[in-house]
């Protein structure tokens, strides 16, 4: 499918507006906070990695009810009420509105669901 000069400038328009919003600015940077925050970086680690191994005992028929899932519920618990990570998170659901608004709009000027247009052609 051709694509016009016209859509493509149009296009990086709406990117660059949607990456210059704040909520996206402020995202980003909580991001960047927590990827590098050793602590932050270890907890998540260590939280997929019992995730994966409590996953692999389970399709091997293997109770749930064991050490490694109370280290699992732990983890997780440090991770949901650790403040930096709330804030990111928050933060990203505040950037799935802007991008949700976004596509909203599309919809409303274009008479088209961008969406539904992007899964139909994968």
């Amino acid at each position: 499918m051709d694509i016009s000069e016209e859509i493509k400038q149009v296009a990086q328009v709406l990117g660059q507006s949607l990456k210059n919003h704040s909520s996206v600015q402020t995202y980003l940077d909580t991001k960047a906070q927590t990827d590098s925050d050793p602590e932050i970086v270890d907890l998540e680690q260590r939280l997929e990695k019992r995730y994966l191994e409590i996953s692999a005992r389970e399709k091997s028929g293997e109770s749930l009810f064991s050490l490694a899932s109370d280290e699992f519920f732990t983890l997780r618990s440090q991770i949901r009420y650790h403040p930096l990570i709330t804030a990111r998170e928050n933060q990203l659901m505040a950037v799935k509105d802007v991008f949700s608004q976004a596509g909203s709009e599309m919809k409303r000027v274009l008479g088209v669901d961008y969406a539904t247009l992007v899964s139909k052609s994968e």
